[in-house]
Protein backbone atom coordinates (compact mmCIF):
# COMPACT_ATOMS: atom_id res chain seq x y z
CA UNK A 1 0.00 0.00 0.00
CA UNK A 2 2.56 2.41 1.06
CA UNK A 3 4.33 2.27 -2.68
CA UNK A 4 1.50 2.88 -4.29
CA UNK A 5 -0.99 5.09 -2.24
CA UNK A 6 2.10 7.37 -0.61
CA UNK A 7 -0.47 9.67 1.28
CA UNK A 8 -2.83 6.87 3.25
CA UNK A 9 -2.11 6.00 6.65
CA UNK A 10 -3.21 2.58 8.29
CA UNK A 11 -5.41 3.41 11.41
CA UNK A 12 -8.37 1.39 13.17
CA UNK A 13 -11.91 2.57 14.00
CA UNK A 14 -15.29 1.32 14.83
CA UNK A 15 -18.64 1.25 13.02
CA UNK A 16 -20.16 3.55 15.70
CA UNK A 17 -17.13 6.25 15.26
CA UNK A 18 -17.84 5.97 11.72
CA UNK A 19 -21.41 6.55 12.18
CA UNK A 20 -20.33 9.34 14.31
CA UNK A 21 -17.56 11.22 12.21
CA UNK A 22 -15.59 10.03 14.95
CA UNK A 23 -12.98 8.50 12.97
CA UNK A 24 -10.08 11.57 13.47
CA UNK A 25 -8.64 12.32 16.54
CA UNK A 26 -10.77 14.24 19.45
CA UNK A 27 -7.68 16.33 20.44
CA UNK A 28 -6.83 18.23 17.49
CA UNK A 29 -8.85 16.62 14.08
CA UNK A 30 -5.67 15.27 12.49
CA UNK A 31 -5.55 11.40 12.04
CA UNK A 32 -5.17 8.73 14.41
CA UNK A 33 -2.79 5.92 12.98
CA UNK A 34 -1.25 2.57 14.27
CA UNK A 35 1.90 3.54 15.96
CA UNK A 36 4.84 1.28 16.48
CA UNK A 37 4.88 -0.32 19.64
CA UNK A 38 2.35 2.76 21.25
CA UNK A 39 -0.62 1.50 19.71
CA UNK A 40 -2.83 3.88 17.98
CA UNK A 41 -1.35 7.96 17.78
CA UNK A 42 -2.40 11.03 16.17
CA UNK A 43 0.16 11.93 13.43
CA UNK A 44 -0.15 15.85 14.52
CA UNK A 45 -0.51 16.32 18.42
CA UNK A 46 0.78 12.75 19.57
CA UNK A 47 -1.76 11.88 21.83
CA UNK A 48 -1.85 7.72 22.55
CA UNK A 49 -5.32 5.85 22.06
CA UNK A 50 -6.07 2.44 22.98
CA UNK A 51 -7.24 -0.09 20.62
CA UNK A 52 -11.22 0.10 20.40
CA UNK A 53 -13.52 -3.23 21.02
CA UNK A 54 -14.69 -4.44 17.69
CA UNK A 55 -11.99 -2.35 15.59
CA UNK A 56 -12.54 -2.50 11.91
CA UNK A 57 -9.05 -2.17 10.44
CA UNK A 58 -8.65 0.50 7.52
CA UNK A 59 -7.12 2.98 5.46
CA UNK A 60 -7.26 6.71 5.70
CA UNK A 61 -5.64 9.41 2.88
CA UNK A 62 -5.58 11.09 -0.37
CA UNK A 63 -5.37 10.10 -4.26
CA UNK A 64 -4.20 13.41 -5.68
CA UNK A 65 -5.07 14.11 -9.08
CA UNK A 66 -3.30 17.48 -11.11
CA UNK A 67 -5.96 19.63 -11.95
CA UNK A 68 -4.21 22.31 -13.39
CA UNK A 69 -1.81 25.44 -11.73
CA UNK A 70 -2.17 29.10 -10.64
CA UNK A 71 -1.20 31.98 -12.56
CA UNK A 72 0.11 34.99 -10.53
CA UNK A 73 -1.75 34.18 -7.33
CA UNK A 74 -2.71 31.79 -4.89
CA UNK A 75 -5.30 28.81 -5.28
CA UNK A 76 -8.95 30.14 -4.12
CA UNK A 77 -7.53 33.42 -2.93
CA UNK A 78 -5.75 35.55 -5.61
CA UNK A 79 -4.62 35.19 -9.27
CA UNK A 80 -6.31 33.25 -11.63
CA UNK A 81 -5.71 29.47 -12.10
CA UNK A 82 -5.07 27.09 -15.68
CA UNK A 83 -6.81 23.86 -15.95
CA UNK A 84 -10.25 21.91 -15.72
CA UNK A 85 -13.41 23.81 -15.73
CA UNK A 86 -13.86 22.40 -12.18
CA UNK A 87 -10.93 23.83 -11.28
CA UNK A 88 -11.87 27.11 -12.37
CA UNK A 89 -15.33 27.01 -10.87
CA UNK A 90 -13.74 26.14 -7.37
CA UNK A 91 -11.23 29.08 -7.17
CA UNK A 92 -13.89 31.32 -8.43
CA UNK A 93 -16.43 30.24 -5.79
CA UNK A 94 -13.57 29.97 -2.97
CA UNK A 95 -12.63 33.78 -3.78
CA UNK A 96 -16.45 34.81 -2.88
CA UNK A 97 -16.39 33.09 0.60
CA UNK A 98 -14.82 33.87 4.08
CA UNK A 99 -11.51 32.04 5.13
CA UNK A 100 -13.89 30.18 7.80
CA UNK A 101 -16.17 29.29 5.51
CA UNK A 102 -13.51 28.30 2.91
CA UNK A 103 -11.49 26.00 5.20
CA UNK A 104 -12.91 22.62 4.23
CA UNK A 105 -13.42 23.42 0.94
CA UNK A 106 -9.97 24.11 0.49
CA UNK A 107 -8.92 20.92 2.26
CA UNK A 108 -9.67 18.93 -0.41
CA UNK A 109 -6.89 20.26 -2.12
CA UNK A 110 -3.64 19.66 -2.11
CA UNK A 111 -1.09 22.19 -3.75
CA UNK A 112 2.73 21.91 -4.57
CA UNK A 113 4.40 25.32 -6.17
CA UNK A 114 2.08 26.06 -8.42
CA UNK A 115 0.08 22.85 -8.95
CA UNK A 116 -3.20 21.51 -8.08
CA UNK A 117 -4.41 18.57 -6.96
CA UNK A 118 -7.90 17.38 -6.19
CA UNK A 119 -7.28 15.09 -3.37
CA UNK A 120 -10.07 14.51 -0.96
CA UNK A 121 -10.01 12.04 2.14
CA UNK A 122 -10.56 8.61 1.25
CA UNK A 123 -11.85 5.87 3.83
CA UNK A 124 -11.05 2.24 2.81
CA UNK A 125 -12.23 -0.07 5.73
CA UNK A 126 -11.90 -4.05 5.58
CA UNK A 127 -14.96 -5.76 7.59
CA UNK A 128 -14.86 -8.37 10.44
CA UNK A 129 -15.69 -11.26 7.88
CA UNK A 130 -12.95 -9.89 5.03
CA UNK A 131 -12.26 -11.31 3.03
CA UNK A 132 -15.56 -13.12 2.96
CA UNK A 133 -17.42 -9.71 2.11
CA UNK A 134 -15.88 -6.70 0.43
CA UNK A 135 -14.25 -3.26 2.11
CA UNK A 136 -16.26 -0.26 2.58
CA UNK A 137 -14.78 2.85 0.93
CA UNK A 138 -16.19 5.62 2.13
CA UNK A 139 -15.93 9.97 1.40
CA UNK A 140 -17.41 12.02 3.10
CA UNK A 141 -20.95 13.74 1.67
CA UNK A 142 -19.89 16.84 1.09
CA UNK A 143 -17.37 15.49 -1.47
CA UNK A 144 -20.67 15.72 -3.59
CA UNK A 145 -22.65 17.85 -2.14
CA UNK A 146 -20.05 20.76 -1.81
CA UNK A 147 -17.12 20.01 -3.77
CA UNK A 148 -17.55 18.01 -6.91
CA UNK A 149 -21.41 18.69 -8.28
CA UNK A 150 -22.86 22.14 -6.91
CA UNK A 151 -25.53 22.34 -8.18
CA UNK A 152 -26.41 19.05 -10.75
CA UNK A 153 -29.61 18.52 -8.96
CA UNK A 154 -29.05 15.19 -9.51
CA UNK A 155 -28.81 12.50 -6.31
CA UNK A 156 -26.17 10.96 -4.56
CA UNK A 157 -26.78 7.27 -5.83
CA UNK A 158 -26.80 8.73 -9.52
CA UNK A 159 -23.14 8.93 -9.06
CA UNK A 160 -22.93 5.28 -7.54
CA UNK A 161 -22.56 6.38 -3.65
CA UNK A 162 -24.66 5.21 -1.04
CA UNK A 163 -25.47 5.95 2.57
CA UNK A 164 -23.29 4.58 4.82
CA UNK A 165 -25.52 3.63 8.32
CA UNK A 166 -26.97 6.87 8.37
CA UNK A 167 -23.57 8.99 8.89
CA UNK A 168 -21.71 11.54 7.05
CA UNK A 169 -20.06 9.06 4.69
CA UNK A 170 -21.28 7.87 1.69
CA UNK A 171 -20.15 4.57 0.07
CA UNK A 172 -18.76 4.03 -3.10
CA UNK A 173 -20.19 1.27 -4.88
CA UNK A 174 -17.71 -2.19 -5.40
CA UNK A 175 -19.29 -4.70 -7.50
CA UNK A 176 -18.37 -8.63 -8.06
CA UNK A 177 -15.76 -10.15 -6.38
CA UNK A 178 -13.52 -7.15 -5.33
CA UNK A 179 -13.65 -9.10 -2.09
CA UNK A 180 -11.27 -11.45 -3.24
CA UNK A 181 -8.63 -8.54 -3.98
CA UNK A 182 -6.25 -6.64 -1.61
CA UNK A 183 -7.16 -3.53 -0.75
CA UNK A 184 -4.47 -2.20 -3.18
CA UNK A 185 -5.97 -3.51 -5.84
CA UNK A 186 -9.39 -2.22 -4.89
CA UNK A 187 -8.13 1.71 -4.95
CA UNK A 188 -6.05 1.34 -7.69
CA UNK A 189 -8.66 -0.71 -10.26
CA UNK A 190 -12.51 0.61 -8.65
CA UNK A 191 -11.50 4.18 -6.93
CA UNK A 192 -8.83 5.54 -8.94
CA UNK A 193 -11.09 4.89 -12.08
CA UNK A 194 -14.16 6.29 -10.69
CA UNK A 195 -12.20 9.64 -9.70
CA UNK A 196 -11.50 9.82 -13.07
CA UNK A 197 -14.81 9.89 -14.43
CA UNK A 198 -15.72 11.66 -11.30
CA UNK A 199 -13.86 14.56 -12.26
CA UNK A 200 -14.67 14.72 -16.24
CA UNK A 201 -18.55 14.58 -14.87
CA UNK A 202 -17.79 17.11 -12.82
CA UNK A 203 -15.68 19.34 -15.97
CA UNK A 204 -19.45 18.45 -17.70
CA UNK A 205 -21.00 20.06 -14.79
CA UNK A 206 -18.93 23.01 -14.63
CA UNK A 207 -19.80 24.09 -17.87
CA UNK A 208 -23.29 22.86 -17.77
CA UNK A 209 -23.13 19.72 -20.41
CA UNK A 210 -23.45 16.96 -18.20
CA UNK A 211 -27.55 16.43 -19.25
CA UNK A 212 -26.82 17.26 -22.82
CA UNK A 213 -23.49 14.68 -23.30
CA UNK A 214 -25.62 11.64 -21.46
CA UNK A 215 -28.43 12.69 -23.64
CA UNK A 216 -26.36 12.36 -26.55
CA UNK A 217 -24.72 9.05 -25.42
CA UNK A 218 -28.84 7.77 -24.95
CA UNK A 219 -27.84 6.58 -21.33
CA UNK A 220 -27.91 8.58 -17.94
CA UNK A 221 -25.77 10.03 -15.56
CA UNK A 222 -25.74 6.48 -13.55
CA UNK A 223 -25.64 4.49 -16.10
CA UNK A 224 -22.80 6.57 -17.37
CA UNK A 225 -20.11 5.31 -15.28
CA UNK A 226 -20.58 1.57 -16.48
CA UNK A 227 -21.38 2.47 -19.90
CA UNK A 228 -17.68 3.98 -20.07
CA UNK A 229 -15.95 1.00 -19.40
CA UNK A 230 -18.07 -1.16 -22.33
CA UNK A 231 -16.45 -1.77 -25.76
CA UNK A 232 -15.50 1.48 -27.54
CA UNK A 233 -17.81 3.34 -25.61
CA UNK A 234 -14.65 4.80 -23.34
CA UNK A 235 -13.82 6.70 -26.79
CA UNK A 236 -17.59 7.64 -27.55
CA UNK A 237 -17.55 9.45 -24.28
CA UNK A 238 -14.45 11.58 -24.54
CA UNK A 239 -15.23 12.47 -27.93
CA UNK A 240 -18.44 14.25 -26.25
CA UNK A 241 -16.40 15.24 -23.43
CA UNK A 242 -13.94 17.14 -25.95
CA UNK A 243 -16.33 18.76 -27.88
CA UNK A 244 -17.71 20.97 -24.43
CA UNK A 245 -14.13 20.73 -22.22
CA UNK A 246 -11.12 22.92 -23.02
CA UNK A 247 -8.59 22.35 -20.27
CA UNK A 248 -6.48 25.59 -20.51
Amino acid sequence: MQQHFPYFYLTVSTDTKIRQDGIFCPQCGDLITVAEGAGLSCICCSALYNFPREALLGWIGRIPSLIGHTVRGEFGKSGNVRGRPFLKKVHSRLRRMDDQSSDWLRSQFMTREDKIYFAPNVFAFYPNNWPRSGPRVLVAKEYFDEVLFTGSRHTHSDFHAYSDMGGNFLQLCIFGTWHQMTMRSVLQQRIVTKIIIDLMVADLVAVGKLNEVVGSLGTSVHSLYNWIGKSGRSERFQQEYNRHVQIT
